[in-house]
């Protein structure tokens, strides 16, 4: 579902990379580390799953201090985002994605500073996954990338019971490495790279599935000083 909200912000992403083109003195890498440089790694105050409700309660009632607030410095220089754009354009269509009222899937936390939340907020109650770092001692979420794209199992489908292949393509920038960590019902799952491009990188892992639906969760951080990071996650079946 996220995967579709990035696409709100295709334009910004197009105009950073370009921009950027693989070179960190570009004025949106110069950016991003200045203000990552404002971070420190002590642990934030609160929860992120407070932060992740907060922010969809915000988006429900279309509070965009809180909004705009809750969001990131990284993900708002790295893509471009003015304050008018995020409540003209994509506020608007994040409420008709999520829902306010949802039940905490899955979080886990990454050192002090940094962790992922999977709530059933989207269509249906599809899983819907947040990552978030600390800044200036408080969560703020990032959001819109890296792009993940779920090939095998893909989303909803259902898959035979046993040793499944697990494929997943992530969108990343040329100057930018990632590590990458994949979760089946809170238990981590190895994965390799099987193939690089230069925007694409396609992951691989087995899974060992036993019937009945599983929820799939994918954390991916850029090993650069700003430190961007995304996660996606989707549920499948076995039987």
């Amino acid at each position: 579902m996220i995967a579709r909200l990035a696409l709100l912000a295709v334009a910004a992403l197009s105009l950073a990379a370009c921009s950027g083109d693989g070179d960190d003195e570009s004025p949106q890498a110069a950016g991003t580390t200045t203000a990552a440089t404002q971070t420190s790694e002590q642990a934030p105050v609160g929860s992120p799953v407070e932060t992740v409700e907060d922010f969809l309660g915000a988006i429900e009632s279309a509070d965009q201090n809180v909004t705009w607030g809750l969001l990131s410095s990284d993900t708002k220089v790295t893509f471009q985002i003015d304050k008018q754009h995020w409540v003209e354009v994509l506020m608007p269509a994040l409420k008709k994605e999520l829902s306010p009222t949802s039940k905490v899937l899955y979080t886990k936390r990454f050192g002090k500073d940094k962790a992922v939340v999977v709530v059933d907020a989207g269509r249906k109650k599809a899983p819907v996954a947040f990552a978030l770092r600390g800044e200036q001692g408080d969560w703020h979420l990032q959001l819109f990338y890296p792009e993940f794209t779920p090939t095998r199992p893909a989303p909803g489908e259902t898959v035979k019971a046993g040793k499944t292949p697990l494929l997943l393509d992530v969108v990343r920038r040329r100057d930018a490495n990632m590590t990458v960590h994949v979760y089946m019902d809170g238990k981590e799952v190895p994965v390799t790279v099987q193939s690089t491009g230069n925007f694409l990188i396609t992951y691989a892992g087995t899974l060992n599935a036993k019937p009945g639906t599983h929820l799939i969760v994918a954390y991916a951080q850029t090993d650069t000083s700003n430190d961007l990071a995304g996660a996606t996650a989707w549920r499948f079946s076995a039987k």
